[in-house]
């Protein structure tokens, strides 16, 4: 997806990063017992370059497939809703933030989890932090260098 998107560009050493993140939600296709999952974007107009896009990118993926995985589990009846937010702080760092409004992720599934850590490596490969806070729903939070 990323290669695609670089290639219908003319710039190919930056990434749109809104539009890349609208596709990948919608190849992802979140479901939970056959319901979408729908997911708001907050993104300002924001270009990674290649280096920070493909980790960030890949964190994406996993924070969204944790929520379809794990946020909403059977008998859910309140309303699914997951949300990306990118933006460019006033000391040029780039935050990130994937939420949703699940259920919360336990301290016991934090733990050795093999998703939190690869996305904590995908953050230190761009000398970046992640942060997990839950209840209610879960929330990640990346911080990366602009």
């Amino acid at each position: 997806l990323v290669h695609e998107i670089l290639y219908d560009n003319d710039n190919f050493g930056a990434l749109d990063f809104r539009s890349y993140v609208e596709s990948l939600c919608s190849y992802l296709d979140l479901q939970v017992g056959g319901k979408p999952i729908p997911i708001r974007y907050g993104i300002n107009d924001l270009t990674l370059d290649l280096t920070s896009a493909v980790p960030c990118a890949l964190i994406v993926n996993e924070a969204l497939t944790n929520v379809q995985k794990h946020a909403f589990p059977p008998g859910w009846t309140g309303t699914m809703e997951a949300r990306v937010e990118a933006a460019q702080d006033e000391s040029g760092r780039v935050r990130l933030v994937i939420r949703d409004n699940g259920v919360g992720m336990p301290d016991e599934r934090r733990i050795g989890s093999l998703g939190l850590t690869l996305m904590e490596l995908l953050a230190k490969q761009i000398e970046g932090g992640v942060t997990v806070r839950s209840g209610p729903g879960t929330t990640v939070m990346v911080s990366i260098p602009a």
